[in-house]
């Protein structure tokens, strides 16, 4: 199985699927209408995530994971009997909003890890969705106001 393989069995669905108007070549894709060029060709996962991932902020919710396990004890004997983790989240989302200390959303996704792990939420569960199960995004992204603008072009 090839890298590109991989992603979309992880991802539950084909690229042809997601993105109609494409063709599969080989690892690549081209769109229907258009010449080969890089935008339209799959990037390597090890450049997605240099680019796009950040190793120092699952560094600093680790830091926190272990000061925190000193400070409250294990996490299985906390969550979700004894704390919420969800509230907690809530907490420090609110005081990200009004502080702009970014400390606080390394909480925020360390809450949200572990309500991942002990879920206190009575319909706890995982499944994958799809884009048009998904609320999107708030505003547009880089690439969607590219594919705009080509479009109208």
């Amino acid at each position: 199985m090839n890298e590109f393989e991989k992603i979309c069995s992880i991802m539950g669905q084909t690229t042809q699927h997601n993105f109609p108007d494409t063709i599969q070549l080989g690892d690549a894709f081209q769109v229907r209408e258009g010449k080969v060029n890089r935008r339209n060709c799959m990037d390597s996962t090890d450049k997605i995530l240099a680019r796009d991932f950040s190793e120092e902020f699952i560094q600093l919710m680790k830091n926190r994971i272990l000061t925190s396990h000193y400070k409250y004890g294990w996490i299985c004997d906390t969550y979700p009997e004894l704390a919420d983790a969800v509230a907690c989240l809530d907490q420090r989302l609110a005081l990200y909003r009004e502080s702009g200390n970014t400390e606080h959303l390394v909480d925020v996704a360390n809450f949200a890890m572990i309500e991942f792990m002990r879920p206190r939420h009575p319909q706890a569960h995982f499944k994958g969705t799809d884009s048009d199960q998904s609320p999107g995004l708030v505003g547009t992204s880089y690439k969607q106001l590219m594919e705009g603008i080509e479009h109208e072009a």
